[in-house]
This record gives C-alpha cells, sequence and structure tokens, in this order.
C-alpha cells in the first residue's frame, strides 16, 4: 500500500502528494526476487498511482525507458556517443511526479566521506585455531550422535567462545538437552577452553583482543575491533571529546582528539551479545583491573563478580554524610557543592569559549580565570567572614555561594533559588527534598540546608582562615564543576531563560554528573587521569581536562537543531550522561552444566536490537538506547543486526562503521553507513572545526550556529550549490567516516566485498529498469575505468533532484 498526505495550497488549489522518501528499494538483486522483492514491479505501481490520470505521460516513459534500457545494454568499451536524449526524456517525465536530491548530485567524488579500512584481512593467529579446534570437538560429538549437522567455523569466524553465547540457537538447546549423555559429558570435560575462561575474568586477567599468547584462545576480528573502538586510551573516556574544543585538551583526551563511537552490524544474533560483553569487561580490566587505580588505604579486592549484596569497587567517593543522627550531627563532605552549585559568578566571569579566538593554553587560560576571580573574591569581602577557630575547608564551597550572594545584580535570584524568606517565586516547580532540615531529613537534605543557612547568615558558617590557593580552585570550578559549565551552556544555547530556573536545571544535571562520577568504572578513570587530594578537586580537573563545557554546547546545539527548548535538552541529558548498565547471560562449562550462568555487565558496548520493542519496556529501552548513543556520553559501542539497518540514526556522535559480516545485498550497505552519515553528523562537525576554526573571531552567543553560518557561506552559497552543502555533505579531505570491514584471508567476502563496491558504482544506473541484476551485472563486465565509467553516469543515469547540478 502506498501511503501518501494529501497536502493542500489554497491559492492554486493544487493537490501534492507526499511520498515516503523509499517506497520502494532502489535495487533489487537476484535474491531478493526470490523472496518476493522486485524493484521495476514496486517502481512501477508507484508510477501508475503517480501518473493515475495522465495516461499518456506513462505511454511516452515507457517509449524513452525502453530506449535507455537498450543503450545501456549496448554500451561498449572506448565509446564516446552517448547520447542523454532518452535519459533526458525519462528524467523530464518523472520529476513531474518526483524528485530526490542525493548527496551523490553535489559530490565531485561520491566517495570522499567514506575511509575503506576493509581492504586489508586480519591477521589470525594460533589462538584463532585454537578456539575453532575446541568447539570443533564438541560439535563432531554431537554429530557423533546424529543430534547437529555441520561444523563451527562460521561461529568460530564471527566471535570466540560461541558456546558461551549461543543462547536460543539451536545447538545450544540440543547440547543442553543431551548433555548428561555420557560420551558428550566427556567430551565437554575434555575441552573446557571452548568456554570462556569466567574464573580469570572474575580476577580481571582475562585480555580480550589479545594475540600475544598462542595458548589464549582469541578472535582475530575482536582484535581489530579493540584497537579501533577502545583504542590506547577510550577507556578513561567518560564522553566523546567535542568536535571544537576550546583549548588544548589534556589526558586521555588529548591522545584521542577524534575519538568517534563505533555502529556495528552483523548477521549474527550472538555476536552483539559477545561485542557488548567482551568490550565492556576489557575496559573494566583496564580501569578497575588497573592497580594504579587503587589508593593505599583501599583494601578490598577487585573482584569483576560480585555476590548479592556486595558493593563494587572502588566505592562512590562524592557521599554525603554526617557523624550523629542529631541536628548537631557533624556534616561531612559539604565540598561535594564545589561540583553542584552552578554559580553566576563563576559562570560570567571567563567564557572558555572566548579561547576560540584568544589560543591560549591550558596553563594560561586557568591563570586568566584566577586573575578574574581574585578582583571578586576582594570586592566580597570575604575575610571578613572568617575566623580562627572555624573549619577552611568549607571556604571551596562557601565562596561560589557568598561571590554571588555579594552581587547586587545575582542576590535576588539566589534568594528564589534557595527559596529562603522573600523569595517572590519557586523555581523548582515541585516539592523537592532540598526544601530544609526535618525530623527525619537526609545527610543530602541537611548538606543543602546547611548550604542554605550560609547563604542566609554566612557569620554564622563556621568559615576558617581563607586557604591560600581559593583562587585557583575557584579557577578549577570555573572551568570544570559540571553545574558552572552546565548553566553556562543553557545561557549560551538558551539565551532569555530565567536565571534561576536555569540554575535549578543545571543542579539537577551537575547531580546526575556526581552519580556518573561515583560509577566505579568511572572512579578508576578519573584516578588514571588526574592525580589530587581530594577526589572533587580530580573530577573538575577531568571535566576540563576533557573541555566538558565544549561538550555540552555542542550537545545543546544539536538538541536545539531538532526544535528542543531548555527543558527538554536537561531532560534528555539527564537521561544520557547515565544509562542504567544492562547485563547479558554467559556460561562457562561449570555454570553450562548447573544451569546458572553469570550475568556479564554491559556500559562501554551495548547490543542494539534484541529488547522486545513490541513491549513497553523493550521499547523504551530501545528508544533509551538510540538517544543515549546519540549522545556525547557512553555507550561507545551498539553493536545489532540489521534490525538496525535502516530508519534510525546513530550519526550524532559516529562516525565508524563496522561490517562485520557482508550485507547479502550492495544497497544494505549504503543503508546501513546511512545510519550515520546524516545532518550535522560527527564527521561533518569535526572537519569543519578543523576547517573553519581560525575563522571564528567572534566566539559569543552560539558557536557551532556561527560556524555552520560560515562554512555555509562558503562551501554552499559561493559555489552555488544546494543545502546538503554543509549539512549533509563536504568534500572532505582528512576527517571521514570510517568502513570497517574485518575480512579473514583468502576468504570469499574479499571478492564479494570488491563486487558490492563495483556495483554500488553503477546500480543507479539500472535505476526504473527491470531485471536491475542482469543489467548491472552486464555493466561491471564492460570494465569499464574511472573516467569512462564518470562519463557515462554523467549522461545516462537519472537524477530526479529538482534543481541540477552538473557542470
Amino acid at each position: 500500500a502506498i501511503i501518501a498526505r494529501e497536502v493542500m495550497f489554497s491559492r492554486a488549489k493544487s493537490r501534492v502528494l507526499l511520498l515516503s522518501a523509499t517506497p520502494f528499494k532502489a535495487f533489487t538483486d537476484h535474491d531478493d526476487v526470490h523472496r518476493g522483492d522486485d524493484h521495476y514491479r514496486d517502481f512501477r505501481s508507484v508510477l501508475q498511482f503517480l501518473l493515475q490520470e495522465r495516461g499518456d505521460l506513462l505511454e511516452q516513459y515507457d517509449q524513452h525507458r525502453k530506449a535507455l534500457y537498450k543503450q545501456l545494454l549496448d554500451l561498449r568499451k572506448g565509446d564516446r556517443d552517448l547520447s542523454p536524449e532518452h535519459r533526458d526524456a525519462v528524467q523530464a517525465l518523472l520529476r513531474e511526479v518526483m524528485c530526490r536530491t542525493e548527496r551523490n548530485s553535489v559530490a565531485q567524488d561520491p566517495a570522499i566521506m567514506i575511509e575503506d579500512q576493509g581492504r586489508e584481512p586480519v591477521t589470525v593467529e594460533l589462538g584463532d585455531i585454537d578456539n575453532y579446534r575446541k568447539t570443533d570437538r564438541v560439535f563432531q560429538a554431537l554429530s557423533a550422535k546424529k543430534l547437529v549437522a555441520g561444523n563451527p567455523v562460521e561461529y568460530c569466524k564471527s566471535a570466540p567462545y560461541p558456546l558461551s553465547y549461543l543462547d536460543r540457537y539451536k545447538v545450544k538447546e540440543t547440547l543442553k538437552l543431551h548433555r548428561d549423555d555420557p560420551d558428550i559429558k566427556a567430551c565437554l570435560r575434555s575441552v573446557p577452553q571452548a568456554w570462556l575462561n569466567l574464573g580469570a575474568v572474575r580476577r580481571y586477567r582475562f585480555v580480550v583482543g589479545s594475540q600475544k599468547d598462542p595458548a589464549v584462545p582469541s578472535n582475530a576480528r575482536l582484535s581489530l575491533l579493540v584497537e579501533k573502538a577502545v583504542g590506547q586510551r577510550g577507556a578513561e573516556l567518560l564522553w566523546v571529546p567535542p568536535s571544537l574544543p576550546y583549548y588544548p585538551l589534556e589526558g586521555p583526551f588529548a591522545a584521542m582528539p577524534n575519538f568517534s563511537k563505533t555502529l556495528l552490524f552483523s548477521a549474527w544474533v550472538m555476536v552483539p551479545r559477545v561485542i557488548a560483553t567482551l568490550l565492556s569487561y576489557e575496559v573494566e580490566r583496564r580501569t578497575i583491573g588497573n592497580s594504579r587505580t587503587r589508593e593505599p588505604h583501599e583494601k578490598e579486592t577487585r573482584r569483576y563478580f560480585v555476590p548479592d549484596r556486595k558493593r563494587r569497587h572502588p566505592i562512590p567517593q562524592l557521599r554525603f554524610s554526617r557523624a550523629g543522627r542529631d541536628e548537631d550531627a557533624q556534616l561531612r563532605n559539604m565540598s561535594n557543592f564545589c561540583l553542584l552549585y552552578p554559580s553566576l559568578t563563576l559562570a560570567k566571569v571567563i567564557d572558555p569559549a572566548a579561547n576560540v579566538r584568544d589560543g591560549l593554553t591550558w596553563p594560561q587560560l586557568r591563570q586568566r580565570a584566577t586573575d578574574a576571580i581574585s578582583p571578586e573574591m576582594e570586592r566580597a569581602q570575604l575575610g571578613r567572614y572568617s575566623s580562627k577557630n572555624g573549619d577552611g575547608e568549607r571556604w571551596y564551597s562557601a565562596a561560589p555561594v557568598l561571590l554571588d550572594r555579594a552581587s547586587g545584580q545575582f542576590r535576588r535570584m539566589l534568594t528564589n533559588w534557595f527559596w529562603v524568606d522573600g523569595a517572590e517565586e519557586d523555581p523548582w516547580g515541585r516539592l523537592t527534598f532540598f526544601r530544609g532540615a526535618t525530623e527525619n531529613a537526609s545527610a543530602k537534605e541537611r548538606h543543602f540546608a546547611r548550604l542554605q543557612e550560609c547563604f542566609k547568615h554566612p557569620e554564622n558558617a563556621g568559615l576558617g582562615p581563607l586557604p591560600k590557593d581559593l583562587a585557583e580552585v575557584l579557577a578549577d570550578l570555573a572551568l570544570g564543576s559540571p553545574a558552572v559549565l552546565t548553566l553556562r551552556s543553557l545561557q549560551r544555547v538558551f539565551p532569555g531563560q530565567n536565571n534561576a530556573v536555569s540554575m535549578v536545571r543545571a543542579f539537577d544535571a551537575a547531580d546526575e554528573f556526581v552519580n556518573l562520577f561515583n560509577k566505579p568504572e568511572s572512579i578508576a578513570a578519573v584516578r588514571l587521569g588526574v592525580t589530587d587530594k581530594s577526589y572533587w578537586r580530580m573530577v573538575a580537573r577531568y571535566c576540563a581536562n576533557g573541555c566538558l563545557q565544549a561538550v555540552l554546547d555542542e550537545y545543546f546545539h544539536l538538541l536545539k537543531g531538532q526544535n528542543v527548548d531548555a527543558e527538554d535538552a536537561i531532560a534528555q541529558l539527564l537521561a544520557s550522561v547515565n544509562l542504567d548498565t544492562a547485563s547479558i547471560n554467559v556460561d562457562n562449562l561449570r555454570s553450562f552444566t548447573a544451569d546458572r550462568p553469570k550475568k556479564m555487565r554491559c556500559h562501554y558496548a551495548v547490543e542494539f536490537g534484541s529488547q522486545r520493542i513490541e513491549t513497553d519496556e523493550g521499547g523504551q529501552r530501545a528508544a533509551s538506547l538510540r538517544e543515549v548513543f546519540n549522545s556525547p556520553f557512553r555507550p561507545f559501542v551498539l553493536a545489532t543486526t540489521s534490525i538496525g539497518q535502516e530508519g534510525l540514526d546513530f550519526h550524532a556522535y559516529c562516525r565508524r562503521i563496522v561490517h562485520w559480516n557482508l550485507p547479502g545485498n550492495p544497497i544494505d550497505l549504503e543503508q546501513r553507513e546511512g545510519r550515520i552519515n546524516r545532518y550535522k553528523g560527527l564527521v561533518i562537525r569535526q572537519f569543519l572545526a578543523e576547517k573553519y576554526r581560525s575563522k571564528l573571531t567572534d566566539p559569543s552567543g552560539d558557536l557551532w550556529q556561527r560556524l555552520f553560518d560560515l562554512a555555509d557561506r562558503q562551501e554552499r552559497q559561493d559555489q552555488q550549490k544546494c543545502e546538503l552543502v554543509p549539512y549533509w555533505h563536504v568534500e572532505t579531505d582528512s576527517v571521514k567516516i570510517e568502513r570497517v570491514i574485518p575480512l579473514y584471508p583468502f576468504s570469499r567476502d574479499q571478492a564479494r566485498l570488491a563486487k558490492i563496491l563495483k556495483t554500488l558504482a553503477v546500480y543507479r544506473l539500472a535505476f526504473g529498469q527491470p531485471r536491475q541484476a542482469e543489467l548491472v551485472e552486464h555493466l561491471l563486465k564492460g570494465k569499464f575505468n574511472d573516467e569512462e565509467l564518470k562519463e557515462i553516469l554523467s549522461k545516462l543515469m537519472i537524477n530526479l533532484s529538482p534543481i541540477s547540478y552538473e557542470a
């Protein structure tokens, strides 16, 4: 059925039918036709529907279409007499009722945005072969009983330890039914190495992707994926580095400046499970399992599998606690508010985005912030609140509040934000537990009440002597506190919002960041990249190292472009910073025999498509995964089957695609890559930021809007191109979409890949024609060189773009 919408234009009184962008499959090969898909039949049905009252045009179209078909069949190498007469006639008739603008119409080289990394085969080691041998022993035992036919070579090529992951596959269900058979039991006992070594996983001693030890089963494809998707220091990243950093990145972010998320497609349902569990485990091994992330006072042994009701280590560091339960109980960790309080003064005193123009190094920028904060401290006369008997450590959380309190411009906003006496409104918009201390108040409530009292009566806050490094610490917060950075981003991208409301939303976002930095893998990642005596200071420096300010500005710009307002932008940020960790059942021989699989965590990488999207819970999980993958935060790898191939966008922070298995139809390769080659995708932003950064002389407002306006003038308007440029297509010579195809040496897939890529170059010539596969095969036999093929395409390929950009 063709779904159409009628749109009436009152002036012209004309009727326009808006059809789906793809109401028919662009190319159908022999297998598609066998399954019931047929491009010519479906296209003909659409055309007849559109021309139902204009039979004369359909007759003319048929005449010229047949002539063009014959012209294509008669093509010979060296032909120069390529008359576009029939192509032009077909094109003109079709443009009466349909149009379609593709990147090819504006691209000098349609493949210029793709870097093909699939030509070099992966390296097979002894571990790969040993994994197959041991798995094959189990299959042979089943075959001897005539229970299963075949061999596991395709399983082992696709994943290590397939027996650990073959849940819901017939072979494992059969093995489960007959595992007590004496012969099969003996076989299983003889090859425990055919299963994932969960004992080594438990102790963080199993290395994923290692091919150095021939005694350890490995997988060449997985080794390549670890190299691409995790790399040298990807395990230490908690967000994708910004495309337009405001100053030189530091730590792991400096080591991986053009880092990208990875989208992986596989024909095997088990592969996403393998990828999600083993890559996430490997990230934990490099962080939690790294002895350098252990503090001297931590005595507990780090283990991957933790018994029920036991906490994983390292335990949360940013906690609110108190000594005692009464109203006079001593409150600890007030310094956590350094990360939570959205100081208006610190947000205003310096703007890191201005450094795009100024080009200062990080130490220079930090010094500039320190120099700007020192006069603010003097103006606020903070020294009058100090006392010899007070606690000097309290100044770090109190100073941002007192700086805002001393400002006539900000004091009223704080009165509203704290909801104290004289407040004009409640910006929280809900009954928050941060309303004040009550008899049953939690430690978190009491801490906030203490901060509130510090604002109301700073002379009673028990503040000690001013710390000598207070200005430097406040500078670190101005450049690294999640609360301050979020507040500044909201003010930049969504100007005009009430500041008290923005402070509430920034506080909410910062609270979610605190939860992120309390996760064991986050604590370990921070400790690997930053050293300091206090964890909250380490977090602020980590955020500054990764220029979280630029990350949030970029993310909010993308959301605003989707007609998202400030409220919904914060809601998406809250949902993205901390995606709930999922788990997948995995077996070793012992757990399989006992029918008690282990659960392995998925956070760095996740599987997509196994969720039952027809249920509310499954649908919500799938939607959440799409949204979070299109955010700068983890997961960094999304592994899926064909379910993620069409109609879904994963481009916002991903420019790497891995074809674990080649698709059957060449168009499916294009469909897969179209998921990350879209409007304002990461590849577009990284290239434009690299090319036009030096021309951003005005750092005010939304820098990304300025950058795209600049690129639009120079890339499109000056060259008279359509609006696909620069939002959908750029003639990049540096940053590109990475196409990774891990092929085995001497594999049949090498020949298939070559044919797929050749087909993609010519299949558009078969648009609207019958028996497309045969026509394309005929054209490929012509062995036209690149120059000849370019001329054939320019004169005989149908272009339905409403505006022609041909030279």
